[in-house]
């Protein structure tokens, strides 16, 4: 149970760091 939330919150984590990355290249292409 408690493996499986510290799979999801990784996960969901690495999903946020990677839609903010995203949005600061397209800010920084405009």
């Amino acid at each position: 149970m408690t493996l499986r939330l510290l799979y999801t919150s990784s996960l969901t984590g690495l999903l946020t760091a990677f839609r903010s990355c995203l949005i600061l290249v397209f800010l920084n292409g405009n």
